[in-house]
């Protein structure tokens, strides 16, 4: 198994799921964020690959289910560990497995002596081996059920068969009943009850027969889900080698936003604390999160996580909860896995630093591309080219650019798609509410933006924003439109504008004019704002850097430093402040571009000499402006080579 840059995810999981831990036996859910294509599932499927053979594992997929009741899925569930969990021997599950057959048999007669009598006739037939694989061959046996990483085989339910008979069966006389612990369970369900077990399974029946009355559905769903619980306590205590691991069964849960995810988490997390059999992690991508740990807070991420200091906190206020960020890649593990590529017909320096400015670590983009600029080896490295290409292999006319979009935005309709773009040319979720019934966004209530799944909570204590490989990608969608239309890019922009000059936003104002291309009225402002005695050079650096992050609508080809000669013709050749300034606006703006090619050297090595020009000219202190005049050249090396 290599997954790179989630190694830390891996070690989570490993110390969530041990069971003799100072910190008691409760854990909490460890919830995975990221975007569309970050390899959520990718990453589950690798903690699979290690767990398999070392501990009992389960892995359910909610977007690819074809029955999405938590009894489904705790169904899919058992039969999983049994799967993956052959070293420890098979684990029965009697008593879930009795509930499933009592709400999977047809409905019971309303007078309750002679539906007494029928579930007891019925039941007996599965003393047949034959009608217990059959039933076992329907339950499970459907390709599409998430949990299973294929087809439910025969050898694996004969397998389970002879455990879960054990379970169920004890004898009377001559012939085997079903009654044994399976259905003794129902009388008592480890709260002291004292009910009639075939009560409850014909109240089961009917719960099963009518869910969407009077909360039946949540009424099975507790009952199957106490009942695959109390199996698994039972499975610890008779199996010495599964108890004597020293581990939990592990439940991987991925796409949990969905209704059906929810659901089962929810009904997981109401069954009560003190479950040391099981450990859960769950995947989302970000709506969960929002849900339970709020949007504008700073979240670990996989690899800076701490599960000791998470257990101490006994009293914290994620509750049930651990939510941490899917690490992005960073530019080590890129160099991976350029050098892994062996590009003999092109830069692989140029190939990496590119991508990684294109992508910023995002995983699935990261491989895209590598894939492409491997398989089309060329230099200079053009993404914007390789991205209007299509793959050698491809059976139709699809680009690598589309591939991405899909990737990373999915099936979106055209109108979510395009609210969307309109809304990727806010900084972040908090502007783009603020266009919601406004001239660019008129008819679109606040609920339907904060709802869409590309903001990224948890990244910083601010309003969530957009990956940036995303964001570029809708913003191209919206430099296609009529710059004019009401919709189109000139308006927006124009709109956001006009609203951060309305509220005092200075860096928001120079932001959305960059955006506009006033390049000239922008480095007129920077350079008073240079001057003024009060603003600190730190203070006036992260301003630019803010200021020049603003999209750029044009199309830049061919040489980069060409274009920023274009811009910049206005400040004249005199080396003034105001010619420093502009070429800083023009260059960092035109460097802040990630589909410029990679013939960069000559702009950075002119950035470097515009701040190295200021710094000497600067009446503050002058360290910030030096520093970048040296991280500058640093990249005007590194592309040079």
């Amino acid at each position: 198994m290599r997954l790179k840059g989630r190694r830390g995810a891996v070690t989570l999981v490993h110390a969530l799921s041990k069971r003799d831990t100072p910190h008691g036996p409760d854990r909490p859910v460890l919830l995975l964020t990221g975007p569309r294509g970050s390899g959520k599932t990718a990453l589950l499927n690798g903690i699979g690959e290690y767990l398999d053979g070392r501990l009992p594992y389960a892995k359910v997929d909610f977007e690819e289910l074809a029955r999405d009741t938590v009894c489904d899925v705790l169904n899919m569930i058992s039969i999983d560990f049994n799967r993956h969990g052959a070293p420890y021997g098979r684990m029965a599950f009697p008593r879930l497995v009795l509930g499933q057959i009592a709400m999977a048999e047809p409905r019971l007669n309303e007078v309750r002596a002679l539906a007494r009598q029928e579930l007891q006739e019925r039941f007996e037939k599965y003393h047949r081996v034959d009608e217990l694989r059959k039933f076992f061959a329907q339950a499970v046996g459907t390709p599409a059920s998430g949990a299973t990483q294929g087809i439910v085989t025969s050898d694996l339910i004969d397998a389970v068969l002879g455990v879960v008979l054990i379970g169920l069966r004890s004898w009377r006389g001559a012939r085997p009943v079903v009654i044994g612990p399976g259905t003794s369970w129902y009388r008592h369900q480890d709260r002291g009850l004292d009910h009639d077990p075939l009560d409850v399974l014909i109240d089961l029946n009917a719960w099963a027969h009518d869910r969407d009355t009077a909360g039946n559905g949540a009424k099975a769903d507790e009952l199957m889900l106490s009942a695959f619980l109390a199996d698994l306590r039972a499975a610890f205590r008779r199996r010495r080698r599964l108890r004597g691991a020293g581990y939990r069964c592990v439940i991987m849960l991925d796409n949990a936003d969905t209704k059906a995810g929810r659901a089962f988490l929810d009904a997981l997390i109401s069954a009560g604390e003190r479950q040391d059999t099981i450990m859960v992690t769950a995947t989302t991508r970000g709506p969960l999160t929002t849900d339970v740990a709020g949007s504008n807070r700073l979240l670990p991420t996989t690899e800076t996580a701490d599960v000791d200091k998470r257990l101490d906190a006994r009293d914290d206020a994620d509750g049930h909860w651990f939510p941490v960020r899917l690490a992005d890649l960073t530019t080590a593990h890129v160099h991976e896995l350029v050098r892994d590529l062996d590009l003999r017909r092109c830069n692989g320096k140029h190939a990496e630093m590119a991508v990684y400015g294109f992508t910023q670590g995002h995983a699935g983009a990261t491989a895209l591309l590598l894939s492409a600029i491997a398989q089309h080896q060329a230099d200079p490295i053009d993404l914007r080219r390789i991205l209007e290409m299509s793959p050698q292999t491809a059976s139709g006319p699809q680009t690598y650019g589309e591939r991405l979009r899909g990737m990373l935005l999915g099936d979106l309709p055209d109108a979510e798609a395009d609210l969307l773009a309109t809304c990727a040319a806010a900084r972040d979720m908090a502007e783009a509410v603020q266009m919601a019934g406004q001239a660019p966004l008129p008819d679109v209530r606040v609920k339907r933006i904060t709802d869409a799944e590309v903001w990224m909570p948890g990244t910083s204590t601010g309003s969530p924003v957009m990956h940036p490989v995303v964001r570029r990608l809708l913003l191209q969608r919206l430099a296609e439109r009529d710059p004019g239309a009401e919709n189109g890019w000139t308006t927006v922009y124009g709109w956001l504008r006009g609203n951060a000059e309305s509220h005092g936003d200075t860096t928001g104002e120079l932001h959305h004019a960059l955006a506009l291309g006033e390049v000239e009225h922008v480095t007129e402002e920077m350079t008073r704002r240079f001057h003024h005695p009060d603003v600190p050079t730190k203070t006036w650096l992260d301003e630019l850097k803010a200021v020049v992050a603003a999209p750029c609508r044009a199309r830049i080809e061919g040489p980069p430093l060409d274009h920023v000669n274009g811009m910049k013709r206005w400040a004249g050749y005199e080396p003034t402040i105001t010619h420093s300034v502009a070429t800083l606006v023009a260059g960092l703006w035109v460097a802040s571009e990630p589909l410029i090619d990679s013939r960069r050297a000559a702009l950075y090595q002119q950035i470097e000499n515009a701040f190295s020009e200021l710094s000497g000219k600067c009446s503050n202190d002058s360290e910030p402006l030096t520093a970048e005049a040296a991280r500058y050249g640093a990249l005007a090396t590194r592309w040079g080579r």
